[in-house]
């Protein structure tokens, strides 16, 4: 166990080892909505907008979000290289009724933010929890 006030990948279960159903729809535009799913664990539909799915369909998608039967999250590009995938056996995973999801990163790879006003832009090796 870590206790940490940013929850550690050490505290969860990742798919497969753990029953989470994942629907991954492809919206158009290199837009793609990621569901996960178990009524058990999240009994409430805590959205409170729907999402507008007509606002994205405007040109077909280059790209392909798909999940593996290992539990892993792969985004495809247009040639089918891989753009950004899961890292291989904790790519979902499942803490409670907390959830996460883990990219494998490359040194090249740039991450930023919104700007704070505290910590800057660039955001490349930080943890961020929302």
């Amino acid at each position: 166990m870590q206790f940490h006030k940013i929850r550690h990948p050490d505290n969860f279960r990742f798919a497969p080892a753990v029953t989470v159903q994942a629907r991954v729809r492809d919206l158009g535009s290199d837009v793609f909505h990621l569901e996960l799913s178990d009524p058990a664990r999240w009994s409430l539909d805590a959205r409170t907008l729907p999402l507008l799915e007509a606002g994205f369909g405007a040109t077909a998608s280059s790209h392909r979000l798909q999940m593996t039967e290992q539990g892993a999250l792969v985004l495809s590009g247009a040639n089918g290289s891989t753009v950004l995938a899961g890292r291989a056996g904790a790519s979902v995973g499942v803490c409670g009724s907390a959830w996460m999801l883990q990219f494998t990163r490359e040194a090249c790879m740039r991450f930023f933010g919104q700007g704070e006003k505290v910590t800057g832009l660039e955001k490349s090796g930080k943890r961020s929890k929302f």
